[in-house]
């Protein structure tokens, strides 16, 4: 007979991540780290053992997510409230953020893993969904300048020359538009297909747009809770 996990087990549960969060070095951990979960094994650690099935498990800690994102904005309008003794609440607010961004992360590699694009549960659902294409490049000031001086038409002469994003997001959604629709999580071979449809993309931004080799131009993944 299948075990039933009962409210009281799950509760427990997040109850020990609570009491974790509380211990002052846990906190600064947290803030430190931004949410990056390589960077606090110990809180990743505390939910690989709740128990339950995948999307039990997935459903349940995006529960306590948005419990904890709901505490951090009541933190943080405490802590505007009361200008005199605010730091304590601000520091509160975002120890409690760290650690939603650190589990929100932890929830989307488990569904990357599994190849899973999403889990719908009894009161929440959690995606995976792509954020906005960010730009990064690794040119100096001297290469910018060179560039312009071809008549690149991604940069802009200011005091000093740099790569406007929108003009690149614009290059990157008419490659996508060129190369065809994105692999979906879930889709057989993923991972492959993905890594194939990216290398595409990047030799069309190159040679059918005209954006400079070392400028990156990518779409991450997110997780949604809803």
């Amino acid at each position: 007979m299948a075990t039933v996990m009962k409210l009281y087990d799950a509760t427990d549960q997040l109850l020990t991540i609570r009491e974790w969060m509380d211990e002052p070095e846990n906190a600064e951990k947290l803030i430190a780290a931004g949410g990056d979960l390589d960077a606090v094994p110990e809180l990743a650690e505390l939910a690989d053992k709740a128990e339950g099935d995948f999307a039990t498990k997935m459903e349940r800690v995006a529960l306590y997510v948005r419990e904890l994102l709901a505490t951090a904005e009541v933190q943080r309008a405490t802590a505007k409230a009361i200008n005199a003794v605010a730091a304590p609440h601000s520091a509160r607010a975002s120890s409690i953020e760290s650690a939603a961004a650190g589990l929100k992360e932890y929830m989307r590699r488990n569904l990357a893993r599994l190849n899973r694009p999403k889990v719908e549960g009894e009161l929440v659902d959690v995606r995976r969904q792509l954020s906005g294409a960010s730009v990064k490049h690794e040119l100096s000031p001297e290469q910018l300048a060179a560039l312009h001086k071809d008549g690149c038409i991604f940069t802009v002469e200011r005091v000093s020359h740099e790569l406007p994003a929108d003009a690149l997001r614009d290059a990157y959604k008419l490659a996508v538009a060129e190369v065809g629709a994105r692999p979906k999580p879930g889709e057989e071979d993923f991972d492959e297909r993905l890594a194939e449809w990216l290398a595409t993309v990047r030799v069309a931004l190159v040679e059918e747009y005209g954006v400079p080799r070392g400028v990156t131009v990518e779409q991450k993944e997110h997780l949604r809770i809803v």
